[in-house]
């Protein structure tokens, strides 16, 4: 039996048989020095917006999460634009959520059972017109009513659980899956056989 094979030899970054066409996102950037490298020279983030640290961490949550994932683009550079253009889409919102969230981990049960405040003013007749339009506020008052709200032990924790959520960074990460190959079997030789088999 002779076998007979299409002259196809994959890209550059190795033959197809075997094995995928493009990179993984390791072969990318295999470390942290070679991603902020990168991103230093593109144009998309300003790396001055983040503080120390930020955008390291989101190389290494990405290394932990996509680091023997196939890209799925044919083009590295446009592999590479797609996740600047998503850090730049999406980082911000995402840190600010994990400063939300870290505040609300450290919160003590005496904040938690804090409630709304409403405080009422009335002033009569002030010798002030204000307008009908206005949102100004009168010089003076004559009496003041306010309710301070208190919540129930069982209510505060309701209401911290209601707001903590575990999977922030879990759903700015799944924001990077479509730059990855969703099928992880490797591709095959393109091979015809002819003859008795």
């Amino acid at each position: 039996m002779e076998a007979m094979s299409k002259a196809y030899f994959g890209s550059n970054y190795g033959p197809i048989t075997g094995s995928h066409r493009m990179p993984k996102f390791s072969d990318v950037w295999g470390s942290v020095e070679d991603f902020m490298k990168d991103i230093n020279a593109q144009p998309i983030i300003t790396p001055s917006d983040y503080k120390e640290g930020d955008l390291e961490r989101i190389f290494y949550l990405l290394y932990a999460k996509y680091g023997n994932s196939t890209i799925a683009a044919n083009d590295v550079n446009r592999f590479k634009f797609g996740v600047y253009t998503i850090i730049y889409s999406s980082a911000m919102p995402w840190l600010k959520k994990m400063e939300v969230q870290k505040r609300l981990y450290s919160m003590q049960e005496s904040e938690m059972l804090k409630g709304s405040r409403q405080v009422y003013n009335t002033a009569q007749n002030p010798s002030v017109e204000p307008g009908t339009s206005t949102e100004d506020e009168l010089p003076y008052i004559d009496g003041q009513n306010v309710s301070i709200n208190k919540r129930g032990i069982l209510e505060g924790y309701g209401v911290l659980m209601s707001l903590l959520r575990l999977d922030v960074t879990a759903d700015f990460l799944n924001k990077f899956k479509p730059l990855f190959l969703t099928v992880v079997y490797p591709e095959d030789e393109l091979t015809y056989m002819q003859g008795d088999f």
